[in-house]
């Protein structure tokens, strides 16, 4: 695809992107619920794409009660929704190798590089992109959070606070942190946080400060411990029908990845500003900000190189091959991506730079090969 593409939308007639597979709204599952992030970016998403497409094409997103993030595979194959946030790491089998970049969580420190980086590996790895086919799925790119915290009802200070504290963790890479340090990882779906924290299922949350809001946690919880470790970026923000894609002509397709690009960038950029926001609200809920002492900041960094050298075994042990030069590789996108996003502080500065260095380099009408 290129710009020429998009560009085209400007001037097509809405009748060019009329699709007899779509004479109705489309069904979103953006799945977090309406407080969510994801909710946000579901509605940009959708507006976008009636704008892309004069109003030929539009949805309605169910931001809770029609299908759950655990559901999400079946949702989709079956037709129950059209696009919906897919979450890799809850379905370890079906996402083998395109849980890479989530093995790799622990390195992120920003949303808009890791949320780049992500992208463009998942987009230019066969192995990944054939996971998602299999499965009646087209992968239109990715969104990371902000850097991960230690969000308790009961303050963490020192490293003996986290023994047999329950923690709930949303990737094998944040359980393996929490193993490490003596804590019971425990695996939660994400709308179900503050039930677990209310009811003692769990003692701790481990993710972006942004949750607090997500989720209404300001009642719940008494510390949040700044440790800065690790993004989440295991998800396919909108993963879209692959039967319903293989319908569309170039230039919807371009609609849709263009709705996509825009949604992901908002998404991104509501993550930050949440993260902010929430950081200010939670201190003047009286919630402790506890920045850990210099023998916690190390024990981290060590536990990060660790788990880093030995993530290539864990890696064949999968039945993955290649795993160096896979891992080698996603490390050169970081640290690519760190040199992109500099100076790009709006959410539409970040869109565009999303379609100039990905989305250009592919063509729409041949993606993905079968």
């Amino acid at each position: 695809m290129s710009f020429r593409i998009i560009g085209a939308l400007a001037v097509a007639g809405a009748s060019a992107l009329v699709s007899p597979a779509l004479a109705e709204t489309i069904r979103t599952a953006s799945a977090f619920g309406p407080n969510h992030a994801g909710a946000e970016g579901y509605r940009i998403f959708l507006q976008t794409l009636s704008d892309e497409t004069h109003g030929a094409w539009t949805g309605r997103d169910y931001p809770s009660g029609l299908v759950s993030p655990g559901e999400m595979v079946n949702a989709l194959r079956d037709g129950l929704v059209d696009v919906g946030s897919m979450l890799m790491p809850y379905f370890p089998a079906e996402f083998r190798d395109s849980n890479l970049p989530a093995e790799l969580a622990l390195l992120g420190t920003d949303a808009r590089v890791v949320s780049g980086a992500a992208a463009e590996y998942l987009l230019s790895c066969a192995e990944c992109m054939t996971e998602f086919t299999q499965i009646n799925q087209m992968y239109l790119g990715a969104t990371a959070t902000t850097p991960y915290q230690i969000i308790t009802v009961n303050p963490v200070r020192t490293q003996a606070d986290l023994q047999g504290l329950r923690i709930r963790t949303g990737g094998a890479a944040f359980s393996r942190w929490a193993e490490h340090f003596g804590a019971i990882p425990v695996q939660l779906p994400a709308p179900e946080v503050f039930e677990g924290l209310s009811q003692g299922v769990i003692g701790a949350h481990y993710n972006a400060m942004s949750d607090l809001t997500a989720y209404n946690l300001y009642d719940l919880v008494h510390g949040v411990t700044e440790i800065n470790l690790g993004t989440f970026n295991g998800v396919s923000t909108f993963s879209m029908r692959l039967d319903l894609w293989q319908t569309l002509s170039p230039e919807v397709r371009a609609a849709f990845v263009r709705a996509a690009v825009v949604g992901e960038a908002a998404l991104t950029f509501r993550y930050i500003h949440e993260t902010e926001a929430a950081r200010e609200r939670a201190i003047a809920a009286g919630i402790e900000i506890i920045e850990p002492d210099a023998e916690f900041q190390q024990a981290n960094a060590d536990f990060v190189a660790a788990d880093l050298a030995a993530l290539p075994a864990r890696l064949e042990s999968l039945g993955i091959t290649g795993g160096p030069e896979k891992i080698e590789h996603f490390q050169q996108l970081v640290a690519r991506w760190q040199g992109l996003v500099e100076g790009v502080d709006t959410q539409e500065a970040y869109a565009d730079l999303l379609m100039r260095e990905i989305w250009s380099h592919i063509d729409l009408a041949n993606f993905p090969a079968q």
